[in-house]
Formats: structure tokens, C-alpha cells, sequence
């Protein structure tokens, strides 16, 4: 091996190492030879993801083995291994089959789903792509591995994903390793340790907006807009002179992470009386504050304005002032 090849193996070596893993893009071109193991972190407020793994495989002279193994907080694994067997295939003009072994274990036991890609396989290319997706609406992960477009896909779970660890046999050269992550920006909590310390303050404090709301009513296209579910809500004043909005329950899109006491949203201070800027935190904790506005009347109504999407939400003073049911 030349110095050339040995200084570009060695500064890819370092950028896979430094590069931050929330935001990877690393491309080669041309492809460099790489081996060993290469592993990312997943922040566990995930909200949606996209992985690619794009190598170079060997020429006919010897078979090839590479794949992703994804970590799961609790222990779990599930390890997405594939092998090119050059060696079996005698036509020059056949393109070798790609085996996949997706072993999936708890700790405990073992589970082997095995698959052949064999159709579609361009001969003539020798690069292939492991993709790892998560859309914001996706209750799954799914993998998609092909050439210039998927081959073949399955499902795989996300919840608990901690690390994605890539991994390449001798004389793999490397094309692409990048890693996209979009986190939940919600806060995951206010100042209030229970659902109880909340209702105490409320029943205490001498400002009328400071209560708990439930859902009234919206003014929406539901093809643009949704409300993610009815939620029930409480309004905190802050230092500034606005309100932090407190998720108390409701939720119905993305329900298994949201909890009571949750962020939910924030009205800011603006000069007009009872009218305010407003950031809120959608199902999958994205931030919506584009020209976003929140309106308070008599104080018994509370309206979130969306323009960009077309439409208004309202919540009503709840009167019971008992968020109990939310624990």
C-alpha cells in the first residue's frame, strides 16, 4: 500500500471518529478501503433518522462481508449481517447473490430471519447501501439494502435505540457513512415534581390565567392541521410575563412519549393586551413558532393561531380545576 492510500485511510479513520454523530456526512470518492467497527449514538428523545451505509465491494477474486448492528438501550440487539459469495459464481456476466442474516436478540435468545437477494442485481456495479430510516409519522425503523435503489426492506423496531454500529470484513472500501438525526426539542418537564404540586399552585395562585384547560373546539383542515389529540392543559406564568403551556394528558398521535408535566408550549410577551407569540410542541415534539400566536378572552378561552397551516385550535377554563384523572 502506497502513502496515499495509507494517509486517506488514516484521516477517514479520524473523521469517523470525531465527526459529531447527530449530524455524520462522510462521502469517498473515490471509494477508500476500510475495515473494523464504526459506531454512532442516537439521542433517546428521537423523533426521525436516516442512515446510509454505502460500500465498495472486492472484484471477483474473494467474497465480501460487511453489515449494521443496531443497540438498544435495554440490551437488545439486532444485527443485520451481510455476505457476497464470489467465490460460487463462475459466469463473469452473473451477478452473485447477497445474503442477509438478521439475528435479533434480548439477551437471552437468539432470533435468525434469513433472506437472499438474487433478482435485480446489477453485475456491473459493485457498490451497495445499507439505508436506515425513521420518518417523523413511522411507528417502525425500516432498513432498505440495494444498489441504486432498494432491493429488498423490512421493519425493525426503533423504540430504545442507543448506538448504530457499522461494521466491514477485509478489502470493504468505503463510499458514504452519514447519519441525519432529528430529536425531540421539547422540554421534558416544567418545575412541578407531580401532577399534585401542580394543582396545589394552581388552587393558590391569584392570577386567573394561570389554570387548566381542556379542549373546546378547532377551526382546521385536518389534511394540513391536527391536533394530535384532545389534550388537557394548564398555563403557568413565567418571570417574563408569559405563560408556559404544561401538557396534563390527551394526547392520542405519539401518546407513548408524552407524560403529564411535559412542555407542551410557550406564550410569549407581546404589547398587545392578552395576545401572545406562541411556540408549541407538536405530537412528535417538533417546535411550530412560524408566525404562530395565541389569544386569551375573558379569561375562559384560550386560542392557538396556526396561519401557515391553516387554522385555530381553542381550549376552554376548566372549571373542576382537578387534573387527577391525568396520573
Amino acid at each position: 500500500m502506497n502513502k496515499f492510500a495509507r494517509d486517506i485511510i488514516l484521516l477517514v479513520s479520524v473523521l469517523l471518529s470525531f465527526l459529531p454523530s447527530a449530524a455524520r456526512e462522510l462521502y469517498c470518492e473515490p471509494a477508500v478501503p476500510i475495515s473494523g467497527t464504526f459506531r454512532d449514538s442516537i439521542p433517546s428523545n428521537l423523533v426521525s433518522f436516516d442512515y446510509h451505509y454505502r460500500v465498495e465491494l472486492p472484484g471477483r477474486s474473494s467474497s465480501a462481508e460487511w453489515g449494521v448492528k443496531l443497540i438498544y438501550g435495554d440490551g437488545r440487539t439486532c444485527d443485520i449481517a451481510l455476505c457476497c459469495d464470489n467465490h460460487s459464481v463462475g459466469d463473469a456476466d452473473y451477478a452473485p447473490p447477497v445474503d442477509i442474516a438478521l439475528t435479533c436478540s434480548d439477551g437471552a435468545v437468539d432470533r435468525v430471519d434469513r433472506r437472499r437477494i438474487s433478482d435485480g442485481i446489477d453485475a456491473a456495479m459493485t457498490s451497495w447501501s445499507l439505508c436506515l430510516l425513521k420518518r417523523v409519522e413511522d411507528d417502525s425503523l425500516f432498513c432498505l439494502i440495494g444498489q441504486r435503489g432498494a432491493l429488498t426492506s423490512f421493519s425493525l423496531p426503533y423504540e430504545g435505540l442507543s448506538e448504530i454500529e457499522s461494521y466491514a470484513g477485509p478489502q470493504i472500501r468505503l463510499r458514504r457513512l452519514s447519519l441525519f438525526v432529528e430529536a425531540d426539542s421539547a422540554e421534558r418537564s416544567c418545575a412541578f415534581e407531580t401532577v399534585e404540586d401542580l394543582n396545589k399552585y394552581l388552587a393558590e395562585s391569584e392570577d386567573d390565567r394561570e389554570c387548566c384547560w381542556r379542549y373546546l373546539d378547532r377551526d382546521t383542515d385536518p389534511r394540513r392541521l391536527n391536533t394530535g389529540g384532545d389534550y388537557r392543559l394548564a398555563t403557568v406564568r413565567r418571570n417574563d410575563g408569559g405563560y408556559d403551556i404544561i401538557y396534563l394528558g390527551g394526547a392520542t398521535a405519539n401518546a407513548a412519549n408524552w407524560r403529564p408535566l411535559m412542555l407542551k408550549g410557550r406564550l410569549k410577551p407581546t404589547a398587545f393586551i392578552s395576545h401572545y407569540d406562541l411556540v408549541w410542541f407538536d405530537a412528535f415534539g417538533r417546535a411550530i413558532d412560524t408566525e404562530t400566536s395565541a389569544d386569551l378572552t375573558d379569561g375562559a378561552i384560550l386560542r392557538l393561531n396556526f396561519p401557515l397551516q391553516g387554522g385555530s385550535i381553542r381550549y376552554q377554563r376548566d372549571l373542576t380545576h382537578d387534573s387527577s384523572q391525568t396520573r
